[in-house]
């Protein structure tokens, strides 16, 4: 794991992105891949603010479900897993805590698009978070394949900076211009993948209008080192965390209890 989040920090540094395999378990991803069944089900686990919930235009399908993290035991214990929090602290040289957390859904034949964007571009403005020290952990709960709508990213568009933008998603020119400078990359890979990606990182998906679908565990990371008086005073606290609580990452094996 070491030797792995040294390598981590060199890639993430050129390209404000990189991707591990083979840290978790089987029977880990499939207690991963239950608890994801159950929270996509949405009704099996009670949601107490409907806000936390998005669909796709079918008006059933899953979209996106915010603060999973306090749905259930197996996500809270995996928002602070040394595997997922423990790398986020040594990318960013810094004690952090959970931002965010969520689960994407691309649903087969119905998930939409998200639109080229930086992450920070909703971070800094909506949730006072100062500069661009806060990242993602995404991990892959089924398999991302060139079918299903992957993940596409601009391999070193962090370095720019956050872009001006008026409604989050960039504009053509924006990205026409990063593309030809770094090129497009879709992130690939079998479930138990984990992507660690910064938060200027300009990136997207496309709609899935495939027959197989694919989730996706999002846990999101700020530094204690960038955070403000305002810091999530503009969001609901599942949108941006008002505990600045410095997460300490517990190792062992994710399990039910």
């Amino acid at each position: 794991m070491r030797q792995d989040l040294t390598s981590l920090k060199v890639r993430y540094a050129e390209q404000g992105f990189a991707v591990l395999e083979g840290l978790f378990e089987e029977d880990e991803l499939a207690l991963i891949c239950k608890e994801s069944d159950l929270i996509c089900g949405v009704g099996e686990v009670p949601c107490p603010h409907e806000g936390r919930v998005e669909y796709e235009g079918d008006g059933t399908s899953l979209r996106t479900r915010f603060g999973i993290h306090l749905d259930t035991p197996v996500f809270s214990r995996l928002a602070r897993d040394v595997r997922c929090a423990g790398a986020a602290r040594e990318v960013l040289g810094d004690e952090v805590y959970l931002h965010q957390s969520r689960l994407n859904a691309k649903t087969a034949f119905a998930a939409r698009d998200f639109g080229w964007h930086q992450d920070l571009a909703y971070w800094s403005p909506r949730d006072g978070i100062p500069g661009p020290s806060i990242l993602s952990v995404a991990l892959f709960v089924d398999d991302v394949t060139p079918v299903n709508a992957p993940m596409f990213v601009i391999p070193g568009s962090h370095t720019a900076g956050l872009l001006p933008t008026t409604d989050y998603n960039l504009s053509r020119a924006q990205v026409s211009s990063a593309a030809a400078k770094f090129g497009i990359e879709a992130i690939l890979g079998q479930r138990g993948t984990m992507l660690i990606f910064s938060s200027t990182l300009i990136h997207s998906s496309p709609p899935n209008i495939s027959p197989v679908g694919r989730r996706i565990l999002f846990f999101c990371y700020n530094a204690l080192s960038n955070v403000r008086a305002d810091t999530g005073a503009a969001s609901f606290d599942f949108l941006a965390s008002r505990d600045f609580t410095a997460i300490v990452p517990e190792t062992g094996q994710i399990n039910a209890s």
